[in-house]
């Protein structure tokens, strides 16, 4: 019974300690508790100088929109171009940990108070952990840190493939970012930016009509329900979407009017959800002006149908109107 006992007791100790580890995966402090009231920036860092050869050697397959002011830089590196006095066109290599620093510090200097750090889905693969883009990420951080920059990942969802592909990958990456980096815990100043008492992460690019993928066969939910919910790598999540990343509920009478033998109305509308993601709504219908008691809730998936009745009085009626959050019609008698 003793040795039940003591063994009871060091499984005990061992959750314990993996829940008190768990704890303290990301930092307790930061600089920076909230994004509001801050000009953040987007940072992507994707001018990387070749192996061999020169940075763009042909100007036909340059698409810069305009070309920077590189004296300040410590480290720039030839083209294969040529400026208006003739001399050889130099550009910076993004990757240099002197480039990011001087970034930072003109962020500083000109009252940016940070940056979101995209990192594209190809950038978060495994095979991709000791690329360019991570070396970029290790520099921001320890600028971030140097000049007391606010800073947090952006995962950008561009380079997903229609089939095959889906954002597991995105929870590895996350999971090694905050344990090798690491980003929510980074040395020196804590500046990784923080909302609601948590670190933020920001997922951009859905609701894209163009993209390759469908964003409800991409585990985009699962991404989510880890990082806001999971005990040792969770936090706060923000969405970044366009218009076209909306539901769009659509109103039509499918039939005017019915008179049942108690004298009743029946109007019966139809509800379309036009939009591309899962959305609640209502539907009120107002009687000559006036709204009644009579309120129906529905959720609808993209595509999806409802019909609605509403049963009135029978009393002679001028104008029916029947509205959704996001649109009405009417019918007059």
């Amino acid at each position: 019974l003793m040795k039940k006992y003591l063994f009871f007791l060091a499984v005990c100790s061992i959750l314990f300690s993996v829940k008190s580890n768990a704890e303290n995966k990301h930092s307790k402090t930061t600089l920076y508790t909230t994004y509001k009231g801050l000009v953040m920036a987007g940072y992507q860092g994707w001018f990387h100088q070749p192996k061999q050869g020169v940075m763009y050697p042909d100007a036909r397959h340059i698409h810069i929109d305009m070309w920077p002011d590189v004296k300040e830089y410590a480290k720039t590196y030839p083209t294969g171009m040529k400026l208006s006095d003739g001399s050889i066109a130099r550009f910076f290599d993004s990757a240099d940990k002197s480039t990011v620093d001087l970034h930072f510090k003109w962020m500083q200097q000109y009252g940016i108070d940070g940056v979101f750090m995209q990192r594209f889905f190809g950038a978060a693969q495994p095979s991709q952990r000791h690329s360019a883009s991570t070396k970029v990420l290790t520099n921001a951080f320890a600028a971030a840190s140097k000049y007391k920059r606010a800073i947090a990942i952006m995962y950008d969802l561009s380079g997903l493939k229609k089939s095959g592909q889906d954002c597991s990958s995105l929870i590895e990456d996350w999971k090694y970012l905050v344990d090798s980096l690491p980003v929510t815990n980074q040395q020196g100043t804590h500046t990784y930016l923080f909302y609601n008492g948590k670190p933020l992460v920001v997922i951009w690019g859905l609701g894209f009509p163009d993209r390759p993928y469908n964003i409800r066969d991409i585990g985009i939910q699962w991404f989510m329900n880890f990082l806001k919910n999971d005990p040792e790598y969770g936090l706060s999540v923000m969405l970044n979407y366009n218009q076209f990343f909306k539901a769009d509920f659509e109103l039509s009478f499918e039939k005017e009017k019915k008179t049942s033998e108690d004298g009743k109305i029946t109007i019966t509308v139809k509800v379309k959800n036009a939009g591309n993601m899962t959305d609640v709504g209502k539907i009120s219908i107002y009687v000559d002006g006036v709204r009644q008691e009579e309120i129906h809730h529905f959720e609808l998936a993209p595509e999806k149908k409802k019909l609605i009745r509403f049963e009135l009085e029978g009393q002679p009626l001028k104008n029916i109107t029947v509205a959704s959050k996001y649109k009405s019609i009417s019918l007059n008698f």
